[in-house]
């Protein structure tokens, strides 16, 4: 018998769909973006961000892609479906592979708001 904890991973919020519904992404995914993050939201840190409700992916997704939300032109991501392709695409890169359940139902304590 292994009485060791699981520990869990620290996961940042990504609103998906109606209010209040979210999926929760690795930390370690996002937090490399983090100058784009503040720069794109007013200097506000992931901490502050994941305690103010997280982004929305298309956020999240020019976050990772090194987008500012100000300069024009930008890219346009045209949907959410779009957006999740591109974050999608990063955590390839950045893990190799990983399947919806490193995102989904990943919800520690003092990230679920």
């Amino acid at each position: 018998m292994n009485d060791t904890p699981t520990l869990k991973p620290k996961m940042f919020p990504v609103m998906v769909g109606p209010p209040g519904h979210k999926v929760y992404v690795p930390w370690e995914l996002i937090s490399p973006h983090e100058d784009q993050a503040k720069r794109n939201h007013c200097g506000q840190s992931f901490e502050e961000l994941a305690e103010r409700g997280g982004l929305s992916a298309r956020e999240t997704a020019a976050v990772m892609s090194g987008f500012s939300l100000f300069d024009r032109p930008r890219p346009a991501m045209r949907s959410d479906r779009e957006a999740w392709d591109i974050i999608w695409r990063c955590a390839a890169e950045f893990h190799g592979s990983m399947g919806w359940a490193d995102f989904q139902e990943a919800k520690p304590e003092g990230n679920d708001k």
